[in-house]
């Protein structure tokens, strides 16, 4: 008896007085099993080979990722250190309404599609490449919001504003390098599409923060009288 993806071959070999028939139709049997087993084998090591493409992936990653995020927690502490006896920092509000407009768009916009994605090619049809990429996006974004709402609401400090500029740069790379991680097959080409999306959005938004730079430290700008 043979077991070969679930369905079992009865191969019995006939000796001595049976039939040249019989022994023909054992032949085939085996023949069957043989090409079943090769094929079953073949399986297997595609399957191995991809589950260990999707760990190695994941530990590269893994690794980057911790690496930048104590690179970025260290740097935003000795910052807070040599700045520590600046007054208490808070947003100067209010801020023009295009901005609101603009800022709400990208958290709408940096979270839904993406997690839609994740979720349909990831979990759902179990891309894991797609769920990796995806997921480490969102977990290095988590901890970018953290780090902003520590210096912000606890520590009161003006290297809030470096937050962004900090993580922003290393989001570009991570969404070049999603890009180069995936397949390049025609069921992934919305994913790449996202990527592609999302990697322009946040370098627009980058410019647009430097622009608000002035606003952010409070420049004072010129007053009409000044100006005559």
């Amino acid at each position: 008896m043979i077991k070969i993806g679930g369905l079992w071959l009865d191969c019995l070999l006939v000796w001595g007085g049976s039939s040249l028939l019989d022994i023909i139709k054992t032949w085939l049997c085996w023949e069957i099993a043989k090409i079943l087993l090769e094929e079953n084998d073949t399986q297997t090591s595609e399957f191995d080979n991809t589950l260990m493409t999707s760990l190695n992936i994941n530990l590269y990653l893994f690794l980057e990722n911790l690496l930048f995020f104590l690179i970025a927690t260290l740097f935003i502490v000795v910052v807070n250190w040599g700045w520590k006896n600046t007054k208490p920092y808070t947003l100067p509000l209010p801020f023009p309404g295009w901005y609101k407009i603009w800022f709400g768009s990208v958290q709408l916009l940096a979270v839904v599609p993406p997690l839609v994605v994740m979720l349909l090619w990831g979990v759902w049809w179990g891309d894991r490449t797609v769920l990796t990429v995806l997921a480490w996006y969102f977990i290095v974004l988590g901890l970018q919001i953290i780090s902003e709402t520590v210096t912000l609401r606890q520590l009161q400090n003006v290297v809030w504003v470096m937050v962004p500029y900090i993580y922003l740069p290393y989001r570009f790379w991570q969404l070049y390098e999603g890009l180069t991680l995936l397949d390049s097959t025609s069921e992934l080409r919305w994913v790449r599409y996202l990527l592609i999306f999302e990697l322009v959005m946040w370098i627009v938004n980058y410019a647009i923060d430097v622009s608000q730079l002035p606003r952010l430290f409070r420049w004072e700008v010129k007053s009409n009288s000044d100006v005559s």
